[in-house]
């Protein structure tokens, strides 16, 4: 019997961990009927706006919808203009924690690929999006905590709501291919992204997850020196709200909502990433039923490396070929 080296034996053990849902199944539906509901109060209202490019290739729309608060989203749309195919292919590209949506040579490998890309900033982050939120508690420094003991008026709420918003205000454009929307991300992006594919009802072709976070969050929470240390940093604050913040967590941890994700999954893990850790990801990755496919990189830490964003692109394009 050949023994399995240190690597092999931590693949396998992640690709063996399992993690129960932290919330039942009725309870989540129920809390993302009435957040649907409360979205369909609030228009859309989609405006693109022709901008200058310079890149002679590349035809670039500045993008403005709405959040169901009524936030005004920033978004850009890049459409490679010596594309063959017209309607075209489109990824919808979730940027990571802290970030924005970049400029077109953010996306230069899509755009090559001839993908029009549609890029949201996250509200609130590095990018050009503010956030009508009201928050009625005091938060740690950063984000995500506003809101946390109310749910369904927290921030995880609205940025969840602002990515499949982005999803009916990319298909508006005439120039995109409705059978061809796809979801890729990195980090936050990615969690984001398997979210959108679990919430939308097959709206998505396919997704491709990097590194993805958002995922596990009960035991991110305890050991992630991202996002999540930041409810960690309530939380130590505010013990007497330990439970409640975990519980607002739930609706919103990929983990929880992989069951219903019914579309191609790929997803990426860095065995050395302290921010989206391994088995976070593993735990999230191992209950989806969908056709799927995982890899794992042994010395990335949480970065986007040629390797992943490599994986990444092969795998848009052979499901893009199928």
């Amino acid at each position: 019997m050949i023994r399995l080296n240190a690597i092999q034996k931590r693949i396998e053990e992640l690709k063996n961990y399992s993690a129960e849902p932290t919330i039942d199944r009725e309870s989540l539906k129920t809390f993302w009927q009435k957040q649907h509901e409360q979205e369909g109060s609030y228009s859309l209202n989609v405006h693109y706006e022709r901008a200058d490019s310079i890149f002679p290739s590349i035809e670039t729309y500045h993008v403005t919808y709405y959040g169901a608060d009524g936030t005004p989203i920033r978004a850009r749309l890049s459409l490679p203009r010596f594309s063959e195919n017209k309607p075209l292919p489109c990824a919808l590209v979730f940027h990571g924690y802290g970030d924005s949506k970049g400029f077109e040579e953010k996306h230069a490998a899509l755009l090559l690929m001839g993908i029009a890309v549609f890029a949201a900033d996250v509200r609130g982050q590095g990018g050009e999006t503010g956030s009508l939120l009201k928050t009625s508690y005091g938060t740690s420094p950063g984000w995500v905590t506003q809101g946390i003991l109310n749910p369904a008026n927290s921030y995880y709420s609205s940025i969840v709501s602002d990515a499949l918003r982005a999803i009916s205000a990319a298909d508006s454009h005439p120039d995109i291919d409705s059978a061809k929307l796809f979801a890729v991300g990195l980090s936050q992006g990615g969690g984001l992204a398997l979210l959108a594919a679990a919430l939308t009802d097959s709206k998505l072709k396919f997704v491709s997850a990097a590194l993805p976070g958002m995922c596990h969050m009960d035991l991110g929470i305890m050991k992630s020196t991202g996002s999540l240390s930041e409810a960690a940093a309530f939380i130590h604050k505010h013990p007497e709200h330990t439970d409640t913040v975990l519980r607002s967590l739930s609706y919103f941890d990929v983990l929880n909502h992989s069951e219903q994700i019914t579309i191609p999954v790929h997803m990426q893990i860095g065995l050395k990433d302290t921010v989206c850790l391994p088995d976070c990801i593993a735990a999230a990755y191992n209950r989806i039923s969908s056709r799927k496919t995982l890899d794992v990189h042994p010395f990335a830490g949480h970065e986007m490396t040629e390797h992943v964003q490599r994986n990444m692109l092969q795998f848009v394009k052979n499901e893009l070929e199928r």
